[in-house]
């Protein structure tokens, strides 16, 4: 569980190896596939030594349904492994190692999203657009950063929302998928040489419709930069 009190670093580190022990330990006495495992917990996380044992066994479960319904490579994300404080499990196949290896990064170095990468995103997309309009009156894009895939995880610095950008979409948004208890509305990239944006004109609200993945960008009607029916 997470704790507004941070337990020390140590304490930290040491609930999540003995965690990962456990279910490694359940997991080998299956007989199963050799596999690897890495457990990304919350960077708080941290539990009480009667919760291990609880904390292991699901995971060591969920392993085991990966490998039995064939589904490896295999990410099970926090709405779907259900403990507080556990963020992903990424289960793969190993033939490089004589045993299973289970494993929980504890990451000191969180790397920055910056405008080239983002830039280099909207040009590429930008050649498409003719085709777009070909079957909608407006494009908008949405470039989603996923919070529990470690591919996509980076920091958005201040600057971002200041800088202007080179694209041909109506709108283009960046949006940082996250727990619903830290979601916050995608950012707005401000189109270059724009002479107003429509985060000076509406709110953008962000609905959850309850689906992994699914956003919905809802623009008052009544605004008049919204889309156009």
């Amino acid at each position: 569980m997470s704790s507004n009190t941070r337990p020390p670093l140590q304490a930290r580190r040491s609930a999540r190896h003995k965690i990962i022990e456990v279910a490694k330990r359940i997991y080998d006495l299956k007989g199963l596939p050799l596999l690897v495992a890495h457990v990304h917990f919350d960077f708080d996380f941290h539990c009480r030594q009667s919760e291990v044992h609880a904390f292991g066994e699901r995971l060591a479960h969920l392993a085991e349904c990966s490998v039995r319904e064939h589904k490896l490579p295999c990410m099970w994300r926090c709405d779907e492994i259900r403990l507080k404080g556990v963020h992903l499990l990424d289960i793969r196949y190993t033939t490089k190692s004589p045993e299973s290896r289970w494993s929980a990064p504890f990451a000191s170095f969180v790397p920055k999203v910056s405008p080239a990468q983002l830039q280099c995103i909207l040009d590429k997309k930008s050649k498409l657009c003719a085709e777009y309009r070909t079957k909608c009156v407006e494009v908008w894009l949405v470039i989603v950063m996923d919070r529990f895939d470690p591919s996509s995880f980076s920091l958005i610095p201040q600057l971002i929302e200041d800088r202007p950008f080179a694209h041909d979409f109506e709108y283009a948004f960046l949006f940082h998928y996250n727990r619903s208890d830290e979601q916050k509305p995608p950012i707005l990239l401000r189109k270059a040489a724009s002479p107003a944006t429509v985060s000076e004109n509406t709110e953008i609200v962000l609905k959850n419709s309850g689906e992994l993945g699914q956003i919905v960008l809802d623009v008052p009607r009544e605004n008049p930069y919204s889309p156009r029916s």
